[in-house]
């Protein structure tokens, strides 16, 4: 749900609800939507809890410990997209706390949507982790068991960096003046437009395309 004020603008179901008659048929499709999205953003919410409580409380029979360590994993990356989507639904456009310092983070990391697209580059490649993890037990059963918990750590930490370092444009696609969150790039300049175009080609590839054709083949070899 975008929350720019200029230029980009997406109604959300707060600024919806205020609005006592639509002024067309499109803003009620677009509350449903909203709603549509609501309601699966608090179900994947619940269903990943639920999943991390499962796989903490009880005994899972049949995985071995890195693969119990990265579906939790999964399940708390997938359970904060999820959170993070559900208040950026749910909270008022572009909302200020008044706090200068505070409202440039917030601008720049929260109603850019950094933060969620930080835990959607994490998800997709946690999965990519399970493919691969499930890929050499097959293929390679007998070297399988030296790949521990210590390992799938340093791969997070890994994770974690190179999505900040892939998602860090995000943060820039909206710039914080006068006290308000504009739809306007940060990066100014006679090759900033290029470098954006540039971006939206490295964010499919590497959000979409080359971990989608990394399943592809890694599910086709076993």
């Amino acid at each position: 749900v975008s929350t720019f004020e200029e230029n980009i603008t997406i109604t959300n179901i707060t600024e919806a609800v205020s609005t006592e008659e639509p002024d067309s048929t499109d803003e009620w499709w677009v509350l449903f939507f909203d709603y549509f999205q609501l309601v699966l953003a608090i179900g994947g919410f619940l269903a990943n809890f639920g999943t991390f409580l499962i796989l903490s409380i009880t005994q899972v029979k049949g995985f071995s410990p890195i693969m119990l360590l990265l579906l939790k994993h999964q399940s708390v990356m997938d359970g904060m997209a999820c959170t993070v989507a559900a208040l950026l639904l749910l909270q008022s456009p572009n909302w200020m706390s008044g706090v200068k310092w505070f409202d440039v983070l917030l601008c720049q990391l929260w109603h850019s949507q950094f933060i969620y697209w930080y835990f959607v580059y994490l998800s997709v490649w946690n999965l990519l982790c399970i493919a691969v993890e499930r890929f050499l037990a097959v293929v390679y059963p007998l070297s399988h068991h030296r790949y521990d918990k210590k390992m799938a750590c340093k791969i997070f930490l890994i994770c974690y960096i190179a999505a900040l370092f892939f998602d860090s444009i995000t943060a820039t696609q909206i710039t914080y003046e006068d006290g308000k969150c504009l739809g306007k790039f940060l990066i100014q300049g006679e090759k900033s437009l290029m470098l954006y175009r540039a971006y939206v080609i490295i964010v499919f590839l590497t959000e979409y395309a080359l971990p989608v054709a990394a399943f592809i083949i890694l599910y086709v070899a076993v």
